[in-house]
């Protein structure tokens, strides 16, 4: 085998062993936010994988299009979580959630980006898993807590407001 041959080998072996992490960073995603899913009982629909803020309606399935591998080791991703009002369905406010994950053999490390916290978690780790999705959700809940909303903080989820109807 000439040397060309040798660095040609090594070449798609490593784009081999690249797709295959890219893939199990978002099979674990995929079985992680279908979890937070059922926890928090939102509608599927509501909720998807978008690759950028641009609030671009993406896949409910985290998938190769909305994931970037970075030189740290990170797969970097945005969950788009839509809550819609109950006294009004045509008000609704997306709740922006940037993440990057990285896999440890059987583990992944995720972050929430601009938050302090780091988690270890695996499938099969039900009690930390729930430390996750409490974690989302006491975060969303003190984000509509507040006396008005501050369309403008910056903190680890960043949300749009939207609206097909007349303000209320």
């Amino acid at each position: 085998m000439s040397k060309y041959q040798e660095l040609s080998k090594a070449f798609a072996e490593s784009g081999q062993r690249q797709t295959k992490y890219i893939s199990d960073c978002c099979d674990f995603a995929n079985f992680l936010f279908q979890k937070v899913a059922e926890y928090f009982e939102w509608p599927r629909d509501q909720m998807c994988f978008v690759l950028d803020e641009s609030l671009y309606v993406g896949p409910q399935r985290c998938d190769t299009t909305v994931v970037r591998l970075k030189e740290d080791g990170y797969v970097y991703f945005f969950v788009l979580f839509t809550v819609k009002r109950l006294d009004n369905v045509n008000r609704s406010y997306q709740f922006i959630m940037p993440i990057k994950l990285k896999k440890f053999e059987e583990t992944f490390l995720i972050q929430i980006i601009n938050s302090s916290e780091e988690l270890m978690l695996k499938t099969t780790d039900t009690e930390e898993l729930e430390k996750f999705y409490e974690y989302i959700f006491i975060h969303m809940k003190n984000f509509f807590d507040t006396p008005f909303l501050n369309f403008t903080a910056e903190d680890f989820v960043r949300g749009t407001l939207s609206s097909d109807a007349e303000d209320d």
